[in-house]
Order: structure tokens, then C-alpha cells, then sequence
């Protein structure tokens, strides 16, 4: 809702160590826990989807283990490096 309402302001999201979010959901185990990593992966990637047709929204993330990010997430937007 306020970025419908800011249509004029430049949001931006700074999403620091993205990789404690965006997990490779292939290596995040069995049980709860692995069920758990990838349902915030999950949330993580739709909510960013619903961000996209946004023109004033830019999404920046920091990481440092670039190979630990779940490619999906990777595919989302313009990744510099």
C-alpha cells in the first residue's frame, strides 16, 4: 500500500547477507527445518515478484557466499558482482 501511494518516491529495499534468506533450497535439509527454508525462500521470491511492477521500487542485496544464493532468485533481477 505505501508504495501505491509513493508512486512519486524511489523506494529502496536493502536485503543484507541475502543468503541467510535465499538459501539453496536443494541443500536445506529434510525434516522441519528444510520445510521451513524453503517456504521463506518461497515467500521471499513472491514477494519480490509483487515488487516488480513497481517502477519506483529497487530491490539491492549484499552477500558474500554468492554460490549459497538459490539460483531462483538469482534469475529475478539484474545481479552485479
Amino acid at each position: 500500500e505505501m508504495v501505491e501511494e509513493a508512486a512519486d518516491v524511489l523506494v529502496c529495499v536493502l536485503i543484507d547477507e541475502v543468503e541467510s534468506l535465499a538459501a539453496v533450497r536443494a541443500s536445506s535439509g529434510e525434516g522441519a527445518a528444510g520445510n521451513d527454508a524453503v517456504r521463506a525462500v518461497n515467500s521471499l521470491l513472491t514477494a519480490i515478484d509483487r515488487l516488480k511492477r513497481f517502477e519506483n521500487v529497487i530491490v539491492l542485496c549484499t552477500t558474500n557466499l554468492t554460490g549459497s544464493v538459490d539460483e531462483a532468485f538469482v534469475d529475478r533481477g539484474d545481479m552485479k558482482f
